[in-house]
């Protein structure tokens, strides 16, 4: 008889509360180093059947000469226990700024081996792997597929997909990007076998998700059967009156000086969401604009669609947390939690 792990989290499972306090777990440090710097973790960690482990993650490189962005780069890293970690010397591209270890699988302007340009001027921002042999899922064209955020010099930027054999080398899509329209967040991809859709969850640029340019930052939800053709995006997430007043206090500067007006000063940046037995789990970063920090909470939906916060909206990760949390911008990855044990 197969067994089957349920999440506590699920509210169904208790059948009466009474002299019980709802309470949310949050999360500490083993060690309070970074397992990998420099480094963001706009990327995925993935451990195989061997038990060992495999990383992908945003190294972003310095402007190049007389230029002002940065930009960025994939990295990758693996490990046989998932906290100490090996980059190793791929040499796969060029690192202008001396990388070493030079583990860089993808940066701007790389192309694959049929002449096709995967990741554009800017470089690829967010790597969300799904590995066929860990979850296998329908439409794959090859054992990894990769999602991220680029702008290909021929085409019309977005969410853009690439596959690969090794994780290593990759080759674009032609049908790319996937998902029209840039956005600044991590691309959270994943195959539902509970529903037999592809489930992609991200923030929407205002131009796409029907309201004006540069509001509230919000996220959103499409579903495909194929990784190419998605369903019209569907906001599931907005902050609300318990997050923070309607009318905000604090206005961004943006690139040319001028304020952003974006709503609330508590806005969702983005997600990470993966699916639970008879659940969709997900990590959910808040962006406190006036600070300037995030934190993250737990939630949880039985559709995917209608999402369930705690009650009193406990922090699940945040600074200052007696269990050695400490930080103003806590991003997780796009891949789930992986359990151990």
């Amino acid at each position: 008889m197969e067994k089957i792990r349920y999440a506590l989290i699920d509210e169904r499972l208790i059948e009466d509360t009474r002299f019980l306090t709802r309470e949310i777990e949050p999360p500490y440090l083993k060690t309070r180093n970074p397992v990998i710097k420099p480094g963001q973790m706009y990327g995925s960690v993935l451990r195989e059947s061997s038990g060992n482990w495999k990383m992908w993650y945003l190294n972003g490189r310095p402007p190049e000469p007389g230029m002002s962005d940065i930009f960025f780069r994939e990295c990758y890293a693996t490990s046989t226990n998932g906290i100490n970690w090996k980059k190793p010397s791929l040499n796969l591209i060029e690192a202008p700024d001396g990388l070493s270890p030079n583990n860089a699988i993808m940066d701007r302007y790389y192309y694959d081996a049929a002449g096709a340009d995967v990741s554009g001027f800017g470089g690829p921002e967010g790597f969300c792997v799904i590995d066929n042999l860990i979850t296998p899922h329908p439409a794959a064209r090859s054992r990894y597929t990769a999602f991220f955020r680029a702008s290909p010099c021929d085409r019309y930027g977005g969410v853009c997909a690439a596959y690969s054999e090794d994780g290593l080398h990759w080759s674009a899509y032609p049908e790319n990007p996937i998902i029209e329209g840039i956005t600044d967040d991590n691309p959270c991809v994943f195959w539902d076998k509970r529903i037999s859709r592809y489930v992609r969850y991200g923030r929407m640029r205002g131009i796409n998700a029907g309201i004006e340019d540069n509001a509230t930052r919000k996220v959103a939800r499409q579903t495909s059967d194929d990784l190419v053709h998605w369903s019209t995006p569907r906001i599931v997430l907005d902050t609300d009156d318990l997050d923070a007043a309607p009318i905000p206090t604090f206005q961004e500067a943006s690139m040319n000086g001028k304020p952003i007006v974006r709503g609330r000063d508590k806005q969702f940046y983005m997600i990470s969401a993966w699916p639970e037995h008879d659940l969709t789990m997900a990590l959910v970063p808040i962006f406190h604009t006036e600070p300037g920090t995030l934190y993250i909470e737990l939630m949880h939906s039985y559709d995917g669609i209608i999402w369930r916060r705690e009650l009193t909206r406990p922090l699940y990760i945040a600074d200052g947390r007696p269990e050695g949390m400490s930080g103003k911008m806590f991003i997780p990855a796009s891949s789930p939690p992986v359990l151990e044990g």
